[in-house]
């Protein structure tokens, strides 16, 4: 019987002594046979150096000057040598059998580039939150398309196949934000993309880690989304016949807010630059002056009924 593939998990940390434990012990518990454990270390400056040397060579570690999360995850992926890659924060956890659901779905179909799946929402102490994400039934097989109007895999879920990462490229270092949702598009440009019903990893969302502080630059985190979304419509013309009430609500009304936000901040020719980008984007995808500022009309209406601090 030939040996499971290596599969290699990917740490990257930063000032996180309190809970990088966590996420390395939740790794090297898993019930699959044959994992290795990559952390990189981004230039931190409290006691993670210390955590780390505990694991001697249970682990292998990088370090680096302090470059950003992406970057991090860059380091550690060229350090690792497994076939399959498996990302996880520092501050999120495996469950046990997190691998041995998630590796069939790969091992079966060459073509699978990207397994997702469950995650276990919790706050910063670790208990699990009133708020969970949806249950599932069976394997989800995601189109590409379905991605557009929102991330739908969450980091301590994503299961990547190396080659297909290789082909794709790096994650994107210049976006502060939403840079797992940019990989996530790029692979399911051309591979298949599946979610696993279980619950495979434990989520944490608390105001310390990105996921608890976009909603305190909300302006960056949707610029960074609407980057994302513009390179896709500018790169893959499939995606141009969306209905136009999904590039309105996921896309156009997104420059607006950004060309507000510009504005606001004295930067008129930034938001004119978000403006004109918008128009020409809505050509591009067949969307008449009508038809833009019916959608327009009908958010505004939405927002005055349903008044929400989100753009």
């Amino acid at each position: 019987m030939s040996p499971a593939p290596l599969v290699s998990a990917i740490i990257p940390t930063f000032n996180r002594a309190a809970y990088v434990a966590r996420a390395i012990d939740s790794a090297l518990a898993q019930t699959w046979p044959n994992v290795e454990v990559v952390v990189c270390d981004d230039g931190s400056t409290d006691n993670t150096t210390e955590v780390l040397a505990q694991y001697g060579n249970r682990i292998r570690v990088v370090s680096q000057t302090n470059q950003g999360l992406s970057a991090a995850r860059n380091t550690a992926i060229k350090a690792s040598s497994g076939e399959f890659l498996a990302l996880l924060d520092d501050d999120d956890e495996w469950l046990p059998e997190r691998l041995a659901i998630q590796m069939p779905l790969m091992l079966d179909n060459p073509d699978a580039g990207l397994v997702g799946g469950g995650a276990v929402l919790i706050d910063a102490a670790g208990n699990q939150l009133p708020r969970q994400g949806p249950a599932r039934t069976g394997v989800e097989h995601v189109a590409f398309k379905a991605f557009f109007p929102a991330n739908r895999i969450t980091c301590p879920t994503a299961l990547i196949r190396r080659s297909i990462m290789d082909s794709v490229g790096a994650f994107d270092t210049t976006l502060p934000y939403a840079e797992d949702y940019d990989m996530w598009l790029r692979i399911a440009a051309g591979h298949q993309v599946s979610i696993v019903p279980q619950k495979v990893a434990r989520y944490r969302i608390w105001h310390g880690n990105k996921s608890g502080e976009r909603n305190a630059d909300i302006a960056l985190w949707v610029e960074c989304h609407l980057r994302i979304r513009e390179r896709c419509l500018l790169e893959y013309p499939a995606l141009r016949d969306l209905p136009p009430r999904m590039l309105e609500a996921h896309c156009f009304r997104h420059f607006r807010f950004v060309a507000r936000h510009r504005r606001g901040q004295g930067d008129i020719a930034g938001a004119a630059n978000f403006e004109e980008r918008s128009r020409r984007l809505q050509q591009l995808c067949g969307v008449s002056a009508f038809q833009a500022g019916l959608h327009r009309g009908l958010h505004w209406l939405k927002r005055r009924a349903f008044p929400t601090r989100h753009p």
